[in-house]
């Protein structure tokens, strides 16, 4: 394939600087496109790249603040375990319109497709490149298409060279210690990590009421994790590799209760657990990909309530099954009136039992509920690359998922999912300076009792070199997203154990109400995209830029807030987003390197769970110098529009490289000053979906400037 337009010379330069880190960068650094590599001008695709060497040198300790360095990508933090990461930030109640794949093993949980980054499986120290596909186009076996797509690298075996050891605090209470070791027999390369991080996050906590008083509040938001992730390749033959990776996780989240009778804290505590393998067989003219994942998340979170003891009776609860409105009625009090005969006759039955009880009917009756789920994904996936020509290119594949969720307070039992996924996509190059694209795929998915309309996303594009090392690139690309569990099978219910007032000989038994979908079953949302990309490198390519002109349709959104008391998805709602991106990066010389980049987005939804993560502006500055085995850098982040409030970070990080012990090791320092808060909430969002009311909560850090320190050695 033809050599790649950008070569991102200021990654590999950092990269190369790094005493701990391993050169991967090649002369040809075309972006890895599925089973193949095609040059970055081929690919009908806006694509981002981050590299290892700028995470090092920006001192970025986690994954999230990766993606502030991505033009058009909504971060916000509503506390220490709860990081919304979307692209373009729609629906801020569950952000899962942009697929996070880590090696092509998908991260979203089966539930509410959404992603659970308190348990994001490996550290940030194995990765070797984040790409970030900023539109729907990535065909690739292991995702659905949607808004983006992210595929973060990990370091490959062959690539580690010795084992490290990391530590890591900052003034605000952080604490990691990660220990990585690496080894080789045979043909077979791997490396192990553990890692263990305590974060008592943040420490303050204001909530304003919708009549304007002020309460100051300390808030629990620790967060406590350890992981371990084996990463392993075997050179099977001259042709033909197996990569196996494996890992296991386990933490506690200390959250604020959301139960307004709840007698304490709850705490949630996570296990999971992946196993990720592929086999890939290469010849002269074909690439073969044979995959196979499963990964769980398993969450348990109980915390003790107490309701009054009739609202547990199952009079009350088939009351409430036959007409919600005579239970809401009996429950104030009141004798209800209007519905059928055999309503009627239901609540004579709630008023018997009530008067049965006598006093205790309405005493306090105190138990233990729960949030658990455990939720699996099982994949299987096949992927070929056939090169026809040097001129024509044609990738294909096909996936099938088997995905289960349990839970008794969610789904009542167990739901199981399946989906199968056919794709392709080619290339074809017309002249050395005109080339198309084109391509889709189709979704079919089924539970146990409905099976969806199968669903065809496509793409189209064309690319053209107008100037040498200039390239424009013209994308008309449209997909959907297919509702996940529980916006279709959702069956809401509490189930106390441990009764205070056993009654009719039961220690444990349902809360009255059960919450479910009662209208018309929500269908597919679907997004259409036109795009425009320029991309290229300028003097002798010290500078490469990147800018993407866009107008994005979305119609059928499912943007409801999807909470117990209010439970009711539709498809009633849409937007148009417009805008720019851009991304320029200007390798000065061998020592010093400047990074800019930034979005202006415009979002025409009147819904406001669709519009308050967008960013309406947005933007950052890097600044890195190394000389030597020093590397300084210095950064600002802003933005605004998310949640209405503006956000802004500045950085400064210093690295130093030596020999200790006759080992290669660093020691990092890095200053933040972040004067912003974080909110965590913004009042109650209203019938029409259109604003909220005056209330709003805010997450902050009592110290504004905080300092980090960290410390690694090679053995």
């Amino acid at each position: 394939m033809k050599e790649g337009i950008f070569k991102f010379v200021l990654g590999c330069n950092l990269l190369s600087a790094s005493l701990l880190a391993t050169q991967v960068c090649a002369e040809n650094s075309s972006v890895p496109f599925p089973s193949t590599e095609m040059s970055n001008k081929e690919l009908p695709s806006s694509v981002t790249v981050i590299t290892r060497g700028e995470i090092e040198a920006l001192g970025l300790t986690n994954i999230q603040d990766v993606f502030r360095l991505i033009p058009g990508m909504s971060v916000t933090q509503t506390a220490t375990s709860r990081q919304n990461v979307s692209y373009h930030g729609t629906n801020s109640i569950f952000p899962r319109r942009t697929m996070v794949l880590v090696d092509g093993m998908s991260l979203h949980r089966t539930g509410n497709s959404s992603i659970q980054w308190y348990a994001f499986p490996i550290s940030i120290e194995d990765i070797e490149r984040v790409e970030i596909y900023r539109n729907h186009v990535y065909p690739k076996s292991g995702s659905k298409t949607l808004q983006a797509t992210v595929n973060i690298i990990t370091r490959h075996p062959e690539d580690v060279s010795n084992g490290s050891l990391t530590l890591r605090s900052d003034t605000l209470g952080l604490g990691q210690q990660s220990l990585m070791a690496h080894g080789a027999f045979g043909k077979t390369n791997f490396y192990a990590r553990f890692e263990n991080t305590n974060n008592p996050g943040f420490d303050e906590s204001t909530v304003t009421s919708s009549t304007g008083s002020v309460q100051k509040l300390k808030p629990l938001d620790g967060l406590n994790d350890q992981k371990l992730n084996l990463r392993a390749s075997f050179q099977a033959t001259e042709n033909s590799v197996l990569d196996v990776a494996a890992g296991l996780g386990r933490g506690a989240i200390d959250i604020d209760t959301r139960d307004a009778n709840g007698t304490g804290w709850k705490k949630e505590e996570f296990d999971s657990n992946y196993l990720n393998t592929s086999y890939k067989i290469n010849n002269d003219n074909d690439e073969y990909k044979f995959g196979a994942y499963t990964n769980s998340l398993e969450r348990t979170k109980e915390w003790q309530t107490c309701y009054p003891l009739f609202l547990f009776t199952d009079e009350l609860r088939a009351m409430n099954e036959s007409n919600p409105t005579y239970a809401n009625t009996l429950i104030a009090g009141k004798l209800p009136t209007g519905g059928s005969a055999q309503d009627n006759l239901l609540a004579k039955q709630v008023l018997v039992k009530v008067a049965s009880l006598g006093a205790t009917a309405r005493a306090k009756e105190c138990g233990f509920i729960n949030e658990n789920y455990t939720d699996t994904r099982n994949v299987v996936n096949f992927e070929n690359s056939h090169l026809f020509t040097q001129n024509f290119i044609l990738t294909s594949g096909y996936e099938y998922q088997h995905n289960s969720y349990e839970s008794q307070t969610f789904v009542a039992g167990t739901l199981t999912q399946q989906s199968h996924n056919l794709h392709a996509t080619a290339h074809y190059a017309i002249t050395d300076s005109l080339g198309v694209s084109g391509g889709g795929n189709y979704f079919r998915t089924k539970t146990e009792d409905r099976e969806f309309d199968g669903k065809y996303s496509s793409h189209a594009g064309l690319n053209f070199d107008y100037l040498p090392n200039q390239t424009v690139k013209l994308v008309f690309s449209k997909t959907h997203r297919e509702p996940d569990p529980l916006e279709t099978h959702a069956s809401w219910t509490y189930f106390m154990t441990d009764f205070s007032v056993p009654f009719d000989g039961k220690t444990e038994g349902y809360f009255y109400r059960t919450t479910r979908n009662v209208g018309a079953p929500v269908m597919a949302e679907n997004f259409t995209t036109t795009e425009l990309d320029f991309s290229g490198s300028l003097f002798q390519k010290h500078v490469e830029y990147d800018v993407k002109i866009f107008e994005e349709r979305m119609d059928n959104l499912i943007s409801q807030d999807l909470i117990y008391v209010k439970y009711a998805p539709t498809n009633d709602s849409f937007t148009k987003l417009r805008g720019y991106e851009f991304l320029i990066k200007y390798h000065i010389n061998e020592r010093l390197n400047f990074i800019v980049g930034g979005s202006d987005i415009h979002n025409d939804s009147t819904n406001v769970n669709e519009k308050s993560l967008t960013l309406n502006n947005a933007g950052y500055v890097s600044v890195m110098y190394t000389a030597g085995s020093q590397t300084i850098s210095a950064s600002y982040f802003g933005s605004n529009g998310i949640y209405d409030n503006s956000f802004d970070r500045f950085e400064v990080t210093a690295r130093q490289r030596f020999s200790a012990l006759g080992r290669d090791a660093y020691i990092q320092g890095r200053v933040r000053y972040e004067p912003s808060d974080y909110v965590s909430s913004l009042g109650q969002i209203n019938a029409a979906g259109t604003g909220r009311d005056g209330s709003s909560a805010t997450m902050e850090y009592s110290e504004k400037v905080s300092f980090m320190a960290s410390v690694g050695i090679s053995f």
